[in-house]
């Protein structure tokens, strides 16, 4: 009675779920291997399961600190029928988390979430999603890690926003799927650091809640696994060879580098329609309404909190202004360009040694 009961309860929802994992699973079927793919392949091919563990030791060592070559192997040596089940399963799943974590408190209207989250990802643009979607190695890299990232956020989630009953087994699994989130990758392992941070922040010190002890110890075990790819050899041997005037930068060189890069990716970027900065906007203005919408509904939090959160969430919705116009060259960019990137001339005159202040 419980499943019929949620089934009618949720048949717009399930309905959705079918239909977009339908659709998927009709594009899955026509991927082809291609690039990585076919020398990996050579190595399942020779070596079998073992070759995939050589492989990632060399890996490891010699050209980066991820898993996933390893498991590109395994599946090869599997079917490619085998990924194509796991890819669709794991997109499933997270539609759904993301789904249930935007509407965890009006699930009866969770339906048309699921339609923009499958939507984003139908009109992705051809040339990021072959790259991700549709490239075994590539899918691995991006679309795998991204998933590591939600299941351990989507479980913290649960338990600490939702309340949900914290079981034994949860002792094992929690610890489990924080160290392969923060192994994951670069990117996704930094994230999910920041996020965990940010989710202990909101129930500690905004929501005053008790920790348990057990979350904390799967956050260290995330900065663990963050720390095993990022200390890897071979990250330090891939950068030599492939960015070798980057290599060369101390730390603070390398920490403005990398601001500068995010800057220039937040809005030097063309805004391709359902690119990759497109759906940076998207990310930043979702973020900043799911916070209003928080803050609206919660009256735990104290005022001056609720009033910095609305200030924060309201300055990145005049970002995603400002940055359409400017994106777009709309009325009022070249004047948008000046204020935004003004502070790069000030840069460079530092870098130069001719940066002077005049009274």
């Amino acid at each position: 009675m419980k499943v019929f009961n949620y089934i009618k309860e949720n048949k717009w929802f399930l309905l959705v779920m079918l239909i977009g994992t339908a659709i998927f699973t009709v594009q899955t079927a026509l991927v082809v291997l291609y690039a990585d793919d076919l020398s990996l392949g050579i190595i399942s091919k020779g070596d079998g399961f073992l070759g995939a563990f050589s492989h990632m030791k060399y890996n490891y060592m010699e050209w980066g600190g991820g898993p996933t070559p390893m498991f590109a192997i395994m599946f090869l040596c599997a079917n490619n029928i085998v990924w194509k089940i796991f890819s669709i399963v794991i997109l499933t799943i997270s539609v759904y988390c993301i789904t249930d974590m935007i509407t965890f408190k009006n699930k009866k209207n969770r339906w048309w979430v699921a339609i923009i989250v499958w939507a984003c990802i139908f009109i992705l643009d051809i040339a990021v999603s072959r790259e991700t979607l549709y490239w075994l190695d590539g899918h691995l890299a991006y679309v795998f890690t991204t998933f590591n990232l939600l299941i351990y956020f989507y479980y913290l989630f649960k338990k600490l926003v939702e309340k949900s009953k914290l079981k034994k087994y949860d002792y094992v699994l929690l610890p489990i799927f924080a160290f392969f989130a923060g192994w994951s990758g670069p990117q996704s392992g930094s994230i999910i650091l920041l996020m965990n941070i940010l989710l202990f922040i909101y129930v500690r010190i905004i929501k005053k809640e008790k920790i348990k002890a057990i979350y904390y110890i799967s956050l260290v075990v995330a900065t663990i696994g963050f720390l095993v790819y990022y200390l890897a050899p071979g990250n330090n041997a891939r950068f030599e060879v492939g960015f070798p005037e980057i290599a060369k930068l101390n730390m603070f060189e390398l920490i403005e580098y990398r601001l500068d890069s995010v800057f220039s990716l937040l809005f030097n970027y063309p805004l391709n329609f359902a690119g990759l900065s497109f759906y940076i906007n998207i990310v930043f203005g979702a973020l900043a309404l799911v916070t209003i919408s928080i803050l609206k509904e919660d009256n735990n939090i104290k005022k001056y909190l609720k009033n910095i959160l609305y200030l924060f969430s309201f300055a990145i919705l005049g970002y995603l202004v400002l940055s359409i116009i400017y994106k777009f060259n709309l009325i009022g960019s070249n004047y948008i360009a000046k204020i935004l990137f003004g502070y790069k001339n000030i840069y460079n005159e530092i870098i130069a040694g001719t940066f002077k202040i005049t009274m």
